[in-house]
């Protein structure tokens, strides 16, 4: 190392022991009340050393150096440790012995050395307590305490060694059940940018390889000084360089910085490789002026795993992954957490999980998944729950519970750095229950990269405004919102892009006066100008909402031929069943029941193929038409759907329900009937009105 003769003149001793191996293994013994004479093999004061460096000497490869409880001072010395086969411990776990003013480093020609039961107090006298050089192997820490280093300012930019471990690079590194600590004794009023442990790069920027690190069921705490007004005091662990197979769990952290970091990229560095990482069963709380994971740009995340934590009061992020255009992703899960109170300093600035502008290229098999979490609105502020901004394919958001946010509950984006590269591939959400959302539950937008085949399937939202699901932008291709539930929303469904598919839903008492069911509308201020041309809405129950069942905005009458609706049941929605302000749209096979207003309502100027319908709405004030001269259309019917219970929203049909078999097929632009049924819940399993092949996208 060349950084080793520039700190010999620090030193205030160097032990050089000799590699010989062992003659046998013995145990040295240490007490405050010892001598540096005597030859250490008796726990008597006549027999024991007094110090940390005469044990040492007096050891070889395989002894048990053992501290009686007391304070060990150091004087502020740096030791280093040349060979290992070394265990270090108290003698009596119970009251620990204190090794005071004392930075050890452990020089990388050292293997197999274990601590047991000790307190590092280095009481503010070295950046390190503890540093690793590279080349180490298989070193232990078991029920050991860290605390106290020297803060300073950060400066140079490039000194990246502080903090109580500080690993070049070790093969093999145990933390079980240690405490770690960082706690300032004054307030030097700067940046300081000090962590419990980590691994790290030298002054040149060099890296060096790290791997097989377990650290478990250990606590990490930093504070800052009571009058310290600047950020960055102190965080719990980083990883500065690249690392393989680590697991990190049962572990406790509550700082001031993040909690754990994964560095950025740095020129001329090139990427680092984070690979076979887990960060399993831990709590995360009260961070103060970050966030709680932070994945640095530039990087590549291989076989991610986040898994079983809890995250309380976490004033920014609780999982960011700052993409910046050039964040891979390759096999990352988020699952199974429980974030509370995320983002609470009131900014609106940040997101329980958010993936900020990242590549997603997992290999076959893998997925980039954030499943079965749960997420609790904080206190104040905050941003989106979740903020997907990524291109690639694989993401998927599964069975996650997002409740009582202020904001979106999930943003999704394609990338918005990376214009030309991509787009968001076949991402799926599915089975979420998005609950009190106090803006959109699902809100699809993206201003330059696109979002081609997303699916949204199978979930739960309620009381959500405006909107339930948004899709609002032109850049969104081949949606497909399948088999959800809206409940007491705003708007269930708003569609601003071509070919979207909007199928099996069941969508229910909105909230508002303007709000309703399902609307193909124009995407206002984000994206390109829309289009809604060949969206399908088919196979819907839309029943109780405070405006129109479903719309097909007359703001959109260019731009949406070929649009379909067919096969809906719409019941009791106040006021009225269809709005058709699109040209060529087809309506058919629907049933429109119950509305004290108007069943179709048409004011596009070049209607499509509309017909065989049922329509039953006089019988509680309404009217089955209007904007049309001349009705019924073919194949209309004006008469009592009998469903099985309308009181219960059970709209299946009875069997002498006038709808069986009173419905057509869309046949080159006319309607040809088929002997199908009316309405979302056909007494049949197929149709004539959608190709045998495509059935199960629609039903």
């Amino acid at each position: 190392m060349k950084i080793r003769s520039v700190l010999s003149g620090l030193l205030a001793a160097v032990m050089l022991v000799s590699l010989c191996g062992p003659v046998g293994a013995k145990t040295v013994y240490v007490r405050t009340d010892g001598n540096d004479s005597n030859d250490g093999l008796s726990d008597t004061p006549t027999g024991a050393k007094a110090t940390f460096q005469a044990a040492v000497v007096a050891s070889v490869g395989g002894d048990v150096i053992q501290f009686a409880p007391g304070t060990y001072n150091e004087a502020g010395a740096t030791r280093i440790l040349f060979f290992g086969d070394l265990t270090f411990r108290s003698g009596n776990p119970a009251q620990k012995a204190v090794l005071s003013t004392l930075a050890l480093r452990i020089s990388g020609t050292v293997a197999n050395v274990t601590f047991e039961n000790l307190v590092f107090d280095d009481g503010f006298t070295h950046r390190e307590v503890i540093y690793v050089e590279n080349g180490a192997a298989n070193l232990a820490f078991v029920g050991c305490e860290f605390k106290n280093p020297l803060l300073d300012a950060d400066s140079p930019a490039s000194d990246l060694r502080r903090g109580l471990i500080m690993v070049e690079g070790c093969n093999g590194l145990l933390v079980d059940g240690c405490k770690f600590s960082i706690i300032p004794s004054t307030n030097i009023n700067v940046a300081v940018n000090m962590w419990c442990l980590g691994n790290l790069r030298d002054y040149l920027g060099a890296g060096f390889a790290s791997g097989n690190w377990t650290v478990r069921d250990s606590d990490f705490h930093t504070e800052r000084h009571p009058s310290q007004t600047t950020d960055a005091d102190g965080g719990g662990i980083i990883f500065h360089e690249s690392i393989a197979n680590v697991l990190i769990a049962g572990c406790t952290f509550s700082t001031v910085f993040e909690c754990f970091r994964m560095e950025s990229a740095v020129t001329p560095d090139g990427p680092r490789q984070f690979t076979n990482l887990t960060f399993r069963n831990n709590g995360l709380q009260y961070t103060e002026t970050s966030n709680a994971l932070f994945l640095g740009s530039g990087n590549l995340y291989r076989d991610l795993s986040i898994r079983d934590n809890l995250f309380v009061a976490i004033e920014d992020t609780g999982v960011w992954i700052e993409g910046g255009g050039t964040a891979t992703l390759d096999g990352v899960e988020i699952v199974g957490n429980d974030m509370r109170d995320i983002g609470y300093n009131g900014q609106g600035t940040d997101n329980a999980i958010r993936l900020d502008d990242a590549f997603l290229n997992p290999t076959p098999g893998k997925k980039v998944s954030i499943r079965n979490n749960r997420f609790i609105r904080p206190s104040v502020g905050a941003d989106e729950c979740l903020w997907l901004n990524a291109i690639g394919p694989g993401l998927e958001v599964v069975g996650n519970e997002i409740s009582n946010y202020r904001t979106n509950a999930m943003l999704v984006d394609g990338s918005e750095k990376n214009p030309g590269t991509g787009a968001l591939l076949d991402a799926v959400i599915s089975d979420n229950a998005i609950l009190n959302s106090g803006d959109t539950g699902i809100y699809l937008r993206t201003t330059l990269e696109p979002i081609t085949g997303i699916a949204v399937e199978n979930n739960l939202l309620l009381n959500t405004t405006p909107y339930a699901v948004n899709v609002r932008t032109a850049l969104t291709t081949n949606a497909r919102i399948r088999g959800n539930t809206f409940m007491g929303n705003g708007v269930g469904v708003r569609v601003s892009a071509a070919g979207a598919i909007v199928t099996q839903n069941e969508v229910f008492t909105s909230s508002t006066v303007t709000g309703g069911g399902i609307q193909l509308a124009e995407s206002s201020t984000v994206g390109a100008a829309s289009s809604v041309a060949n969206c399908i809405v088919s196979f819907n129950a839309v029943a109780a909402n405070r405006n129109y069942g479903i719309v097909l905005a007359s703001a959109m009458a260019n731009s949406g031929a070929g649009a379909r609706v067919f096969n809906n049941t719409l019941v009791s929605n106040l006021n009225n069943g269809i709005l058709i302000g699109v040209n060529n749209a087809h309506v058919y096979n629907n049933i429109v029941a119950l509305h004290p207003g108007i069943g179709l309502n048409l004011t596009a100027g070049t209607p499509g193929t509309i017909g065989y319908n049922l329509l039953y709405n006089q019988v509680v004030g309404g009217a089955n038409y209007a904007g049309f001269t001349t009705t019924p259309l073919p194949g209309d019917l004006s008469a009592d759907p009998r469903f099985e219970n309308v009181g219960a929203r059970d709209y299946h049909l009875r069997s002498n329900s006038p709808a069986i078999g009173a419905g057509a097929a869309l046949v080159g632009g006319n309607l040809v009937a088929d002997g199908s049924d009316l309405g979302a819940f056909p007494t049949q399993i197929v149709s004539s009105a959608v190709p045998t092949g495509a059935w199960e996208l629609y039903r």
